[in-house]
């Protein structure tokens, strides 16, 4: 099985299976070439992906690049989020954890929701 690691949100990096990557990707093209800031975004994170495949023990090497962004030096938190799964450094991860309940992360959900 081939995957594809790039840069995700909050110095996370997310995998993605190559089939999403490439519907991720499409998605992309919904941008227009003059919106700068989304341009920006977009080229950050595609410049910064490696397709990857696993060994015959289902193990790979995150490349250098992506542990230098997600400031991984020893430990690590591995979390499946929907159609991905985000790599940590465990540091990163817990200074980022919150201590707000699921009802008031639900409501900023809903918030975001209604942006769309």
């Amino acid at each position: 099985k081939n995957f594809v690691l790039m840069k995700g949100i909050d110095n996370a990096i997310f995998i993605y299976s190559q089939s999403r990557f490439e519907a991720l990707g499409e998605s992309y093209l919904k941008y227009d070439i003059t919106d700068v800031e989304a341009q920006r975004v977009i080229s950050e994170m595609i410049s910064y992906s490696f397709e990857i495949s696993e060994d015959s023990q289902g193990r790979f090497v995150v490349p250098q690049a992506l542990k230098n962004f997600a400031t991984i030096e020893k430990n690590v938190v591995v979390k499946g989020v929907i159609d991905r799964i985000e790599i940590w450094s465990e540091e990163v991860h817990e200074n980022r954890s919150t201590n707000k309940g699921v009802n008031e992360l639900m409501k900023g959900l809903s918030r975001a929701r209604q942006d769309v």
